[in-house]
């Protein structure tokens, strides 16, 4: 061979080993990732965690990785073994969307998670009526949510999102027939709150979109009879008397007192009571208005510390109970060993030549040193410190009574700002 064949070989070789090197490199760094994986192949029974988080953390690796191919491939051998998951599929579906994927297929992507895979999980299916809605596709979006509400009946967010996308395109009477329905199988529920959720929205979509502030009481005033506990109807039926022009004010009085009466649990009756203390004193028309509101807040805080004080004391008399049982059952171990001890001396023979005489003075003496070493040690020893034990320590001393701060009524947020 001479000596040009031997250069041209030599280059050839150097290039390929480039890339053999590299080869090398990336499957060193894959290699840990793919012994992860025991199960790439579709299964119905469950992936174990372990399984799982090693998805998570080889998608994580190759999205960093920032090649597009194998992200997709990646992500299409994930979905073989993880096809019941839809964590994977939301996390590939928002992938394409950063990644400025067609439309086509990222509709691919939600059609095989929504009509084959996943077809009772709501969420997939609320996300593929958003995209398709945002893609100016409304009908199909409808389509979409009513399917869902077939499959799975208890989805209030299918329903909601129904009302919006025909509020949206100014179907307005379209929407008030989506929530009128939606009341009407949230009252075959047990969960009353399904309810009282949906009623509070019907009455912000009849008084925002509607303009029919009277319809929306109307709506809030059922729901407070279909479900009394549920003190968020109330405080939209106190920001509805307040929106109107001119405001009024009886109206949220009224629905604060009845917040205060009818609420189960102690924190909400307190809160409505410091709701209608600020609002008796910032908006009350009577001379009593003030000293009516504080009688009804110091008369809550006094049921308050009332039942605090009953239960501290049920709980030292439970704790004092369960010490008497251990106690008691420690004196009868003792009592126990002590008179089987005994008849083991009566019955057993002298040993080593010890007489019953002797043995009687030893188990005289022995209970002699008990009385008075033992009850000795017993009248010295106290359970736990004493006060004086943390003084100066730097513990700030609690003060008894409830003290609330309130700011004022000007402070809580209107209920149909939050969202």
């Amino acid at each position: 061979m001479d000596e040009e064949t031997k250069a041209l070989q030599k280059s050839i070789i150097a290039a390929r080993q480039k890339i053999h090197d590299t080869n090398v490199i990336e499957v060193k760094a894959l290699w840990s990732y793919e012994d992860a994986i025991k199960r790439p192949y579709f299964h119905v029974k469950p992936l174990e965690k372990s399984q799982l988080t090693a998805w998570r953390n080889y998608l994580d690796y190759e999205i960093k990785q920032m090649n597009a191919a194998r992200i997709r491939v990646l992500f299409e051998r994930c979905l073989i073994a993880c096809a019941f998951y839809e964590e994977f599929w939301m996390r590939y579906v928002r992938y394409l969307e950063e990644a400025g994927a067609g439309e086509e297929e990222i509709r691919s992507v939600y059609q095989r998670a929504c009509i084959i895979h996943l077809r009772e999980r709501f969420r997939p299916h609320l996300s593929w009526a958003a995209f398709e809605e945002e893609k100016g596709n409304s009908d199909r979006s409808l389509e979409i949510l009513e399917d869902i509400q077939a499959r799975v009946p208890g989805s209030l967010e299918a329903w909601m999102q129904a009302a919006g996308v025909e509020r949206r395109r100014n179907n307005l009477g379209a929407a008030k027939e989506i929530f009128s329905r939606c009341l009407q199988q949230c009252q075959d529920r047990e969960d009353k709150n399904a309810h009282s959720h949906v009623s509070l929205k019907f009455a912000r979509f009849q008084s925002f979109f509607c303009s029919d502030p009277d319809k929306a009481v109307e709506i809030l005033k059922e729901a407070h009879e279909y479900n009394k506990e549920n003190g968020n109807v109330l405080l939209a039926l106190v920001d509805q008397a307040l929106i109107c022009q001119p405001p009024k004010f009886q109206e949220a009085i009224q629905a604060l007192k009845e917040g205060v009466e009818n609420c189960q649990q102690p924190g909400n009756r307190l809160m409505f009571a410091h709701r209608l203390f600020h609002f008796m004193s910032e908006c009350g028309q009577d001379s009593n208005s003030v000293s009516e509101g504080l009688r009804v807040l110091r008369q809550v805080q006094m049921e308050m510390r009332q039942m605090d004080s009953a239960m501290a004391e049920m709980e030292t008399a439970s704790n004092t109970s369960k010490q008497g049982e251990v106690a008691g059952g420690g004196i009868a171990v003792v009592e126990s060993r002590r008179e089987k001890r005994s008849n083991q001396e009566k019955s057993s023979p002298p040993m080593n030549g010890t007489t019953n005489s002797t043995n009687q003075s030893m188990v005289a003496n022995y209970q002699g040193y008990q009385q008075s070493g033992y009850g000795g040690y017993n009248q010295g020893y106290t359970h736990g410190y004493g006060a004086s034990h943390y003084q100066g320590w730097g513990y700030p001393t609690q003060q008894g009574g409830y003290g609330y701060g309130q700011q004022g009524w000007g402070t809580y947020g209107n209920y149909y700002g939050q969202r």
